[in-house]
């Protein structure tokens, strides 16, 4: 499959289960490389200059292989994040790369797979709410 190239309407037709297949294949090569890497360090950086205070929760919609979290768990030591996305292939990786931040990364970090957009997710507030989609390629 080449990876630069997919027909979302042809895959989503599939079901959500696209999203553990070609999708997530797709968005998982995408957003590993370096213009995505670039983007997230931009976007973490303009977060951490717009927020003066800690956040008590942040919650990454849609946080896919756990790019910002990572970012995130490093800018704000004190914060509670909570991943949310579709894709077990997806939250596969994410789980991978924070658990290279040590086995604290599980207290601090919850990942739940769920289709998107879900409305009947529990409620609470969050004092930053993050939905990052950089379609970019190389």
């Amino acid at each position: 499959m080449d990876y630069r190239k997919i027909n979302f309407d042809a895959a989503l037709n599939m079901g959500p289960e696209a999203y553990n297949r070609s999708v997530g294949r797709w968005w998982l090569k995408q957003s590993s490389n370096a213009v995505h890497a670039y983007a997230y360090r931009k976007i973490a950086q303009h977060i951490n200059g717009f927020i003066s205070l800690n956040p008590k929760r942040i919650v990454d919609y849609a946080c896919g292989a756990g790019h910002m979290l990572w970012r995130l768990y490093w800018l704000y030591p004190e914060s509670r994040l909570l991943g949310i996305d579709g894709s077990a292939l997806l939250l596969k990786r994410a789980r991978q790369r924070l658990q290279i931040l040590g086995k604290d990364w599980k207290m601090r970090t919850d990942l739940v797979e769920t289709y998107l957009p879900n409305f009947s997710l529990p409620t609470g507030l969050a004092d930053l709410c993050l939905f990052v989609f950089l379609p970019l390629q190389q």
